[in-house]
């Protein structure tokens, strides 16, 4: 998340009128409900960032495992994971792709 000083009145502003979710999180602390507490929470302030222009930013499933980065998967495996992303984002074909391989992996 990037905090923005000048938005923290409406981040806190939105998590209280965001009655189910809080709701459910007083539900979890008072069932002493550790996880569903800690989800409920993360959504909260998930919630308000989104909706007040404090960008949440993804986190990878890998990253949430908290897994570590396979050897082989360097800058070029992450340029080809960039631009496959955003030709499927503006619905652009692949095929060009296949020409940005080198000519040792053409053949995958």
């Amino acid at each position: 998340m990037i905090w923005r000083d000048e938005h923290k009145d409406a981040s806190v502003s939105h998590m209280l009128e965001n009655e189910t979710v809080l709701q459910s999180f007083r539900n979890s602390i008072r069932n002493q409900e550790h996880q569903s507490c800690y989800k409920h929470f993360l959504d909260l302030i998930t919630l308000a960032a989104d909706a007040t222009s404090m960008t949440a930013k993804q986190m990878s499933r890998r990253m949430q495992l908290g897994l570590p980065m396979a050897p082989w998967y360097d800058a070029t495996c992450r340029d080809y994971k960039r631009c496959i992303r955003w030709n499927k984002k503006h619905n652009q074909p692949f095929a060009e792709l296949q020409q940005l391989l080198p000519a040792e992996e053409k053949t995958i």
